[in-house]
């Protein structure tokens, strides 16, 4: 999951024909809250063992788990495929090159503290509870490394751990993106090659999934392997590419993001089958995830009125601790809160879903992303410099950005 930066500067503010640099969208955070909220209802049977088994029915229908509430984590893959790009672009935009180093080290800062804290309350936990099934070590290694998307076949996961197959997607693909973008994909490269590959892969993607489900390969490893599950995060890739080199059309966007909402509401509302969800249908879902994307950063339409609800946005700042501890909080109500009362157990998952959350912002999260816009902001100064020298340096500094290919 990739954070927004924190400079207040607005979306596309740069000098007209260069290279648009990405500052914070608020209606971004709002997308990412709607996202992870659709992951923690559709896992809140786990906590509220009644929704396993009963679902609710005419007026209390609106209630009932999404079918396909599982989209979400689709709407991560293609939200950060695009942040992931434009904040490359917008660093090679403003600074001439992609700084590997400082990305990687601002990705660690903002994922590992909270991840190690996670798993280290988990396993006490499952220490002094004895949990039936535990896999402690292999567990946690596959999720601290972020290869356990390619673990779940092999040994069982501890239970209430099953989610992070997500994160290590994620992970790899920003192993995988960042030298490639500065090797390949860079503002210096025609956008339309650029384009023209990164479209021909998710195409390659996309086949390449629908046969090996043609010829019997167990869903669980198209479901969880970046091989089979990068189209996403390359939409995004995609969108990015466009929007920072200034290449998007200007009419019917709204309208596009309309009927791309409609769709994605429909699917998982409704639901689809899972046949149609490998011969294609997570690539045009992802594609119409991509259109409201592009609706929400090109247009002022009535939705982003609704992601930019200060509730909404908050859930959205605190995704991650939410998302890493959703699942195992949930799982733990569900061992023990079987025989309560459903409200009741609703209401203790909940509770205790929320101060894990705030724990982790307030006393992992937040200080950790402090420490990180120190480093950035002092690796921007030179201490050996003398004001005088960092004068001359500013003039001798281009004062455009960086130019693009067409």
């Amino acid at each position: 999951m990739v954070d927004q930066p924190v400079q207040p500067s607005r979306a596309g503010e740069s000098r007209a024909g260069a290279a648009r640099v990405l500052g914070r969208i608020d209606a971004l955070d709002g997308f990412r809250g709607v996202a992870v909220l659709l992951i923690v209802i559709l896992h809140s049977r786990l906590a509220v063992t009644w929704y396993a088994w009963h679902q609710p029915s005419g007026w209390m229908r609106p209630f009932r788990i999404p079918a396909r509430g599982g989209l979400g984590v689709d709407m991560f893959f293609v939200l950060s495929g695009f942040l992931i790009t434009a904040l490359l672009l917008s660093d090679q935009a403003r600074g001439g090159r992609v700084r590997l180093g400082a990305f990687y080290r601002r990705r660690a800062l903002r994922l590992l503290p909270a991840l190690v804290a996670m798993v280290v309350v988990y396993a006490f936990y499952e220490w002094a509870t004895s949990l039936p099934g535990a896999h402690e070590p292999s567990s946690a290694f596959s999720i601290l490394f972020y290869y356990s998307n390619t673990w779940l076949h092999r040994v069982p996961m501890s239970p209430g751990l099953g989610q992070f197959w997500s994160l290590a997607i994620e992970e790899q693909f920003y192993f995988v993106w960042p030298v490639c973008l500065v090797l390949f994909f860079g503002l210096r490269r025609r956008t339309a090659p650029t384009v023209a590959i990164l479209v021909t892969v998710i195409a390659i993607i996309a086949f390449r999934r629908a046969y090996l489900w043609d010829h019997g390969t167990p869903w669980l490893l198209l479901y969880t392997r970046l091989a089979t599950r990068g189209d996403a995060l390359l939409v995004g890739c995609v969108l990015a590419q466009l929007w920072v080199r200034r290449k998007l059309p200007k009419r019917g966007v709204e309208l596009a993001g309309w009927v791309a909402l409609a769709y994605f509401l429909y699917v998982v509302r409704v639901g689809v089958s899972d046949s149609f969800l490998y011969r294609g249908g997570y690539t045009l879902i992802a594609v119409a995830i991509g259109v409201i994307l592009l609706a929400v950063l090109e247009t002022n339409w009535a939705v982003n009125r609704f992601l930019t609800l200060s509730p909404l946005r908050a859930i959205g700042r605190v995704s991650y601790g939410l998302y890493i501890w959703h699942f195992p909080i949930f799982f733990g109500v569900g061992r023990y809160g079987g025989s309560w009362w459903s409200p009741v157990e609703a209401l203790v998952a909940v509770g205790l879903l929320a101060v894990a959350t705030c724990a982790s912002w307030f006393l992992v999260e937040r200080p950790f992303l402090r420490w990180k816009d120190r480093l950035e902001s002092g690796r921007r100064r030179d201490p050996k410099q003398t004001p005088e020298s960092r004068s001359v340096n500013r003039k001798r500094r281009p004062s455009k950005l960086l130019p693009i290919a067409n």
